[in-house]
């Protein structure tokens, strides 16, 4: 065994997650090896350390501050992300959405109605069929 591989090997036992096999054969390195020995007393140091110090609580207003940035963050990749996804499937070149624009406009302008009352009605006199078969007025030319 390397000395690479052993100290790969001691990582992975510290978060016990080695192997029966791999420990024997870790262990039997660490008693010829002094430097890889030396590291595995050093690691096991630094994890008593870790061990024996009394655990912090941190304040609540800064849980509070680090919830409402991580909420802003997430919901600005979260925008960030549809808006891309947008820009990639609808993208229209310039001069296409410039003459969608002046079509739209120029639509509205010329097919507007040209009649219409002061409540946006528009008035189409429709007269119905009527069929005249005498009149007094139309017999009599004096009739005012």
């Amino acid at each position: 065994m390397t000395c690479e591989t052993s100290r790969e090997l001691l990582s992975a036992l510290f978060d016990s997650e080695l192997g029966h096999d791999d420990q024997s054969e870790l262990f039997a390195h660490l008693g010829h090896c002094p430097a890889c020995r030396d590291t595995f007393g050093e690691l096991l140091a630094l994890r008593s350390t870790f061990c024996s110090t009394e655990q912090l609580t941190a304040p609540a207003s800064l849980e509070r501050r680090v919830m409402t940035q991580l909420r802003r963050q997430e919901s600005a990749s979260i925008l960030v992300t549809l808006r891309q996804w947008l820009m990639a499937r609808f993208t229209v070149p310039a001069p296409v959405a410039v003459a969608a624009v002046l079509l739209l406009i120029l639509g509205t302008l010329l097919l507007r109605p040209a009649a219409r009352n002061g409540n946006g009605y528009v008035y189409v006199p429709v007269l119905p069929e009527v069929e005249v078969v005498s009149s007094p007025v139309i017999n009599n030319p004096t009739h005012p």
